[in-house]
């Protein structure tokens, strides 16, 4: 299993979390909360290494601090790290149990939206589009903050695997306008590999590879070794609907490439 870079959706999900923790002389709970963020970046850390009992019990010792101070944020942070964690090794069960136990604790909070883009991802996951669609709305309307992009793009590929093109591509552009805004580049680039594959599978090939080379730019720029694989099959998709066969054999090796060095780069860690 490739592991996935989870520190970047926490650290984005962290930032709000502790307006009391900043300041020369902290008070004990803010040193506490700022130990239930340690603990879990270090976990994410662990997991992405491979380290798979080590991160589970750091955000199990993350869930007993949050829990003991009542720090709420800290608690569905927890959780939402160990349901991400869950679904990315495959385990659907668990996973789901802990996005719900995440929802009822970040009910009414600016967490509440994180979470439910989590459902969403394991809904489509589980081939289930319409409660996808469902709660990546709810997602997107629980945004009180930048990452309204990120909520669009959601929208964006649901309908795309929908066949609602026309709907994906008006809620692609709306993300990749609300991205740019707030330069946030691998979402940015998230909303163009999605535009570039519906203009490929409309018959715009050059329209639909132009726009997928500026994501692989993107992703390249971020050093996103997943993100550029994604670009790069989506690259061989629309050279093959191209009927540019020696095209679409390079981007596919060029993906192969990429995944292999990056599972040979965590299993190093």
């Amino acid at each position: 299993m490739i592991r996935p870079n989870l520190m970047m959706l926490f650290m984005v999900a962290s930032i709000a979390l502790f307006p009391g923790c900043t300041g020369s002389r902290k008070l004990p709970q803010a040193v506490q909360q700022d130990r239930v963020v340690d603990l879990n970046e270090r976990a994410l850390d662990s997991f992405e290494k491979g380290m798979d009992l080590d991160a589970a019990k750091l955000l199990q010792d993350a869930l007993r601090l949050a829990s003991s101070i009542d720090d709420r944020g800290g608690r569905t942070i927890t959780l939402l790290n160990q349901s991400r964690i869950a679904r990315h090794k495959g385990e659907k069960t668990e996973a789901a149990r802990l996005v719900e136990l995440a929802l009822l604790n970040s009910s009414g909070t600016a967490l509440y939206a994180d979470v439910a883009q989590e459902k969403s991802i394991q809904q489509i996951e589980s081939g289930q589009l319409d409660e996808a669609f469902k709660w990546a709305k709810i997602s997107n309307d629980s945004e009180s903050g930048e990452l309204s992009g990120r909520r669009l793009n959601l929208l964006a590929r649901i309908l795309f695997l929908k066949g609602d093109f026309n709907e994906a591509v008006r809620m692609a552009e709306m993300a990749l306008s609300a991205n740019k805004s707030k330069d946030i580049y691998l979402e940015q680039a998230n909303s163009l590999r999605i535009l570039g594959l519906i203009k490929g599978r409309e018959g715009q090939f050059d329209k639909g590879l132009e726009m997928l080379r500026e994501a692989l730019k993107i992703d390249r720029q971020q050093a996103a070794s997943l993100k550029i694989a994604a670009d790069l099959e989506a690259l061989a998709e629309v050279s093959g609907l191209k009927n540019d066969l020696a095209a679409q054999k390079d981007y596919l090796n060029r993906a192969l490439t990429v995944k292999e060095a990056q599972k040979r780069k965590t299993m190093n860690k």
